[in-house]
């Protein structure tokens, strides 16, 4: 279950990831999952192996950095909407949805990095997020002086796609991001879960399809 302000049970967290405009990657995960049970039962390059399980682990920490932003973010609406409570005291919400969207990014270009360049068992056509490259390069890992964010101070919120990561002040964007800006990142997740689960699912078909009970399956079982 995500860090939560106010707590919610999992099925209220599912319902709440099912709403327009919030994206989860359950679906990517159990991929992931099975894919990775297929190389070790295998016995496939113990180098394969142990990059299949950190996609499936990185797959996981984003689908929890998501769940969490869209507790957060609903958190944050709630109390925009009470007029007897302060919105967000300390800027603590605020302060985590961009600590969670920025580990997101880091997390989401180190899968893009294994799926393009590792060479995995059946993984080809992998086509990187440009967005996810370009914020986690040029507004996070290596920002241009006046265009880093700082973890959202001068960043922007959306209620339908999260936290966005934007330039300083009215400084202008780095000729890359330029026309669009940051988008936000359920946007971004929704984009790179899509161009994942189809190269997934094609190599995990390839490597034997989904691991059944009988046979070994690393970590928790679906």
């Amino acid at each position: 279950m995500p860090l939560q302000f106010c707590p919610m049970t999992e099925a209220q967290v599912a319902a709440l990831m099912s709403q327009p405009g919030r994206v989860s990657l359950d679906e990517i995960v159990i991929i992931a999952r099975h894919y990775h049970a297929r190389l070790f039962n295998q016995q496939a390059d113990p180098r394969h192996v142990e990059l299949s399980e950190e996609v499936q682990t990185r797959l996981e920490q984003m689908n929890y950095l998501l769940k969490s932003v869209a507790v957060l973010l609903t958190e944050y609406s709630r109390r925009s909407f009470g007029a007897k409570i302060e919105i967000d005291p300390g800027g603590q919400l605020y302060f985590t949805m961009f600590l969670y969207a920025e580990a997101f990014y880091y997390f989401a270009h180190r899968v893009q990095d294994i799926l393009e360049d590792e060479g995995l068992p059946h993984i080809s056509a992998f086509k990187r997020s440009r967005m996810i490259t370009l914020i986690r390069n040029h507004l996070i890992e290596h920002p241009y002086g006046r265009y880093k964010d700082f973890g959202g101070r001068h960043g922007a919120m959306s209620s339908m796609t999260g936290p966005m990561i934007l330039v300083k002040g009215k400084g202008e964007a780095p000729k890359k991001l330029r026309p669009r800006q940051d988008p936000g990142l359920f946007a971004n997740a929704e984009e790179l879960r899509d161009l994942i689960r189809p190269v997934l699912s094609r190599a995990l078909d390839m490597a034997g399809g989904r691991v059944n009970r009988k046979e070994e399956f690393p970590g928790p079982r679906d």
